[in-house]
């Protein structure tokens, strides 16, 4: 497309020298004289100016046109990004959901003795908690801080891997702006709380 365009111009530049070298041509073979019935130096003039006025009215259809196009780009990066956040807010969604449900498998598995169900449970609990922050859900990441509170009563009382412990701090950096979700500060220190024992799967 760039290349029929700049042939395009290529060719109304050679037109327009033509015109002025053929005017330049008759100035010279007919020159201008009382015994002429008509001022051809005026038309000449004439034409000139109705080129001119072409190329004026050319110029500010085009500075139009490109103002156009960039509206209806400006437009399409919009419609754009529109759907790449709705996309990206049903993928959060769906991850919470997800999430969600592990925490809830997990919780039931407290009780029945199942190894490592306290690791997971408070890795897919901050996992959720990160998840709903990036939906801006404060509600539902304040609901699940309050549930793991409440599970997590005597954090002395859990014995993880070291592995699994630094992996539970790491995740807990995922939480953005932890300062709004209430108590979160003081799951934090519970979590901080939790014995390490490298023999614990």
């Amino acid at each position: 497309m760039n290349g029929i365009k700049n042939n395009h111009i290529v060719v109304i530049l050679l037109l327009f020298l033509n015109l002025v070298f053929a005017g330049i041509n008759i100035c010279i073979v007919f020159p201008r004289t009382q015994d002429l019935c008509f001022d051809y130096i005026g038309v000449i003039v004439g034409i000139f100016a109705l080129l001119v006025t072409v190329l004026i009215g050319w110029n500010v259809y085009s500075l139009i046109d490109l103002n156009h196009r960039s509206d209806k780009y400006e437009k399409s990066i919009h419609t754009l990004s529109e759907l790449i956040n709705t996309v990206r807010y049903i993928e959060n969604n769906n991850n919470l959901s997800t999430e969600s449900s592990f925490f809830n498998v997990y919780r039931h598995f407290l009780n029945d003795t199942y190894p490592g169900a306290e690791y997971y449970l408070i890795l897919h609990g901050l996992n959720s908690i990160a998840t709903s922050m990036l939906n801006n859900n404060i509600e539902m990441a304040t609901s699940m801080t309050k549930t793991m509170l409440e599970i997590i009563k005597e954090p002395q009382e859990i014995i993880i891997s070291s592995k699994s412990k630094k992996d539970l701090l790491t995740h807990i950096s995922f939480v953005k702006n932890s300062d709004k979700i209430p108590n979160f500060n003081v799951l934090v220190e519970k979590i901080a709380l939790i014995k390490t024992n490298d023999k614990t799967n």
